[in-house]
């Protein structure tokens, strides 16, 4: 990760910050509720892969969001932090509840830049994009395979495997915004921001009836079955089946 020109790297190897106003980190807030943050004391531990803004004395933004990249978990020190609900950073993310970590003149934002190599780090990463499904839009649809490997890597390990088997996982999850049927790579993709991540439990049901009833959650299977249908049918053909209509009604 290239340190930027507003924090100064400090002699026990941590980085902090050395402007006048505020540091902001948007952090999601389901990250502290599925304990891919935690607050220690003074401390905050979390998955780099979030937004951070600046602003000045006055509240003003002199540095828009940007994106903070480093996908391994590692600590910050904030002086204050506060909650906010339905946030939208810029105007293709979709709206958000964050907790904000915020930094003024002296604090620390990154306590170490050497963080300790521990594969659950990639556990908690692949939490965060497969299977909680809050993932935010605010990375761009074609660079996210980069996540998979910059994190592997940052922990010391490799896949084995090329960016193509990534390509098919992200491509099958990410959805067109406000559609989860519609998958983004079958739209104009015109803007890279204007997609939703869906949890991998959750996708069969957006495929087909028979993918829902394989897929391991059997409520959400079933509103699969009997509400993804051809608009032309009254009903899906699986709602007829466990329904025991026959081809009349």
């Amino acid at each position: 990760m290239q340190v930027p020109s507003f924090l100064k790297q400090q002699a026990d190897g941590s980085l902090s910050f050395e402007e006048k106003g505020t540091l902001i980190y948007y952090v999601p807030e389901v990250y502290f509720e599925r304990e891919y943050a935690q607050v220690k004391g003074q401390y905050v531990n979390l998955l780099g892969i979030f937004d951070w803004a600046r602003y000045d004395e006055k509240g003003k933004c002199v540095e828009k969001v940007q994106r903070f990249y480093f996908p391994t978990v590692f600590l910050c020190k904030p002086c204050r932090m506060e909650k906010q609900k339905n946030v939208k950073l810029f105007e293709e993310a979709s709206p958000n509840d964050y907790r904000l970590l915020i930094f003024e003149k002296g604090d620390i934002p990154v306590v170490g830049t050497d963080v300790p190599e521990d594969i659950s780090n990639v556990e908690d990463f692949f939490k965060i994009f497969l299977i909680s499904g809050k993932m935010s839009n605010t990375i761009p649809y074609d660079k996210l395979q980069e996540y998979f490997f910059d994190s592997i890597q940052l922990n010391g390990s490799d896949y084995g495997i090329n960016a193509q088997m990534f390509g098919i996982v992200i491509g099958g999850l990410a959805k067109k915004r406000g559609d989860p049927t519609t998958p983004f790579r079958y739209t104009k993709m015109d803007n890279m921001h204007d997609y939703q991540f869906i949890s991998i439990k959750d996708n069969p049901k957006y495929i087909s009836p028979y993918s829902s009833l394989e897929s391991e959650n059997w409520d959400t299977a079933l509103i699969g079955l009997t509400t993804l249908n051809d608009e032309s049918q009254a009903g899906s053909p699986m709602e007829r089946l466990l329904m025991g209509f026959d081809e009349e009604g």
